[in-house]
């Protein structure tokens, strides 16, 4: 049988033991939750240390892409002039050349050894005389249209400007836009067209080029002609609709191409 004293004696130990326990499970708690809150504030830290270490690097490398574009722009910039320099090189080498090649004046022999006109002279100056009226029609065609568009080859546009480049009214167009067939297209002004015409109607003419020369100058000239003449005297296309903007006249420099129900110059049977 438990006495009194006994049992006081062990609910004390109880209560004591009660107190421990709580007091143990209370300091547990406190740890926990210290080392819990240490977790959160490093894990922050951490957090924030990534965030600003991305946020440099894509800083970093959107400035090294600024760069690069920058570096780009002008390199383009670079070639682009480099284009223009060669371009007026060969402009200035090909005006030596022609000059080189340009026939000295000979004086005209006495008019005693003059020998007697051949009849065929006559039909030669109504031949040239035609040849000159027909080129004093296309300049004034040329004059009278705003711009024209010529469809060529590189190596052929390269040619015309060496041709036409120490012409008084040839301006060097600034945009050149190549197609998917190997060829350009080039807006031209009237004007710029005009010193095309002379310079080719001057080259075809002298005999002391070589004949490669003098063919690719009558035919870019005919292929030239051939578009002028689809116009009317006043500078408007022949079928232009009333009440509609005139095509834009088109001169092609390739004998391959067909261009059908259009102003556009076609190839024609040289």
């Amino acid at each position: 049988m438990i006495r009194k004293n006994d049992a006081a004696e062990i609910r004390t130990q109880i209560k004591s033991t009660s107190d421990t326990l709580a007091t143990a499970v209370k300091d547990i708690g406190t740890t926990l939750s210290r080392e819990i809150s240490e977790i959160a504030q490093d894990t922050e830290r951490q957090r924030r240390e990534l965030a600003d270490l991305i946020s440099t690097a894509i800083t970093g490398l959107q400035n090294d892409n600024r760069e690069l574009r920058d570096a780009l722009r002008a390199a383009q910039g670079d070639i682009s002039t480099a284009r223009r320099e060669i371009q007026q090189a060969r402009a200035e080498i090909e005006t030596v050349r022609l000059e080189a090649a340009e026939p000295r004046a000979t004086p005209d022999p006495p008019a005693a050894l003059e020998a007697p006109p051949e009849p065929s002279a006559t039909h030669a100056e109504q031949q040239q005389q035609g040849d000159e009226d027909e080129f004093n029609t296309l300049l004034d065609l040329a004059a009278g249209i705003a711009y024209a568009e010529i469809s060529c080859h590189r190596d052929t546009w390269d040619f015309l400007v060496a041709e036409a480049a120490r012409g008084e009214h040839f301006r060097l167009p600034a945009i050149v836009n190549p197609d998917d067939d190997c060829l350009i297209d080039v807006d031209v002004s009237g004007r710029t067209l005009i010193a095309i015409l002379e310079a080719l109607q001057r080259t075809r003419g002298d005999q002391q080029l070589g004949a490669g020369t003098r063919h690719i100058a009558s035919k870019a000239y005919r292929r030239i002609k051939h578009a002028l003449q689809q116009l009317e005297p006043d500078g408007t296309p022949a079928a232009q609709p009333t009440g509609d903007r005139a095509p834009v006249t088109r001169i092609v420099i390739d004998d391959r191409i067909a261009v059908k129900g259009t102003t556009d110059s076609q190839p024609a049977t040289d």
